[in-house]
């Protein structure tokens, strides 16, 4: 049986799937834009050339100012954030609540969250403090500063006074650190449970965010449990 004229074209094969779309130029990592995925192309990037604008936020000095209404979805982790951090008042306030690096470049770029004040402005004066207690001994450091602190002799408050003021201050978030593995805290107070959380940070910011304070750190370093081990950058 003849089936088919010389050179004939072969029958037509079924098209194709299209390609699916190629991901928007520039669109921001996940980590920088909470719930991004499924925004337009168009809208992507938009918010992306809007976080690349923004600040870097690895100084925690810098000093900021959050909207007061949470302009998350309820019931979201970005919101959970949200309402424990907006009443901070520098990056480093921000991360010791809770807030993500990613956090503060998208509310920044969505408006959510103002840069008020260059790392290391002078603040805003503040009214006199009350005459110290006159069993304070002279030089002796802040509590917040050397946990436990209470109850030292006063040469003992001294010379930490001294070590602390001698200490790294601090206010970089990319600085480098680090700890001691083992926790030379004492077993069952707050400073050895927030040790626990923050002994593995590898940067000031890092260990903010694992819930150290300014404090801690300057008391670790002062009595030798931390290390700095590379300058910021």
């Amino acid at each position: 049986a003849v089936v088919g004229a010389a050179g004939a074209a072969p029958a037509p094969q079924p098209a194709a799937a299209a390609p699916a779309p190629a991901a928007a130029v520039g669109a921001p990592p996940p980590s920088l834009c909470p719930g991004g995925f499924g925004m337009p192309p168009k809208a992507k990037a938009k918010a992306a050339a809007a976080l690349a604008a923004s600040p870097s936020f690895t100084d925690a000095a810098l000093r900021l100012e959050f909207r007061s209404e949470n302009p998350k979805k309820r019931g979201s982790h970005a919101a959970d954030r949200y309402d424990k951090y907006k009443r901070a008042r520098t990056v480093g306030e921000a991360l010791q609540s809770g807030a993500l690096i990613g956090d503060l470049k998208h509310d920044h770029s969505k408006g959510y969250l103002a840069v008020v004040g260059a790392a290391g402005a002078a603040p805003a004066p503040q009214p006199a403090a009350a005459a110290p207690a006159p069993a304070a001994a002279v030089g002796a450091p802040p509590p917040s500063l050397c946990p436990g602190g209470f109850g030292m002799p006063p040469k003992a408050k001294a010379k930490a006074a001294a070590a602390l003021a001698a200490s790294p201050s601090f206010t970089d978030a990319a600085l480098r650190l680090e700890f001691r593995s083992e926790n030379p805290k004492k077993r069952g107070s707050h400073a050895a449970d927030r040790y626990d959380k923050y002994k593995r940070a590898r940067t000031v910011g890092e260990a903010l965010q694992s819930g150290a304070l300014i404090g801690d750190l300057k008391h670790d370093h002062s009595k030798g449990y931390l290390a700095v081990v590379g300058a910021a950058g």
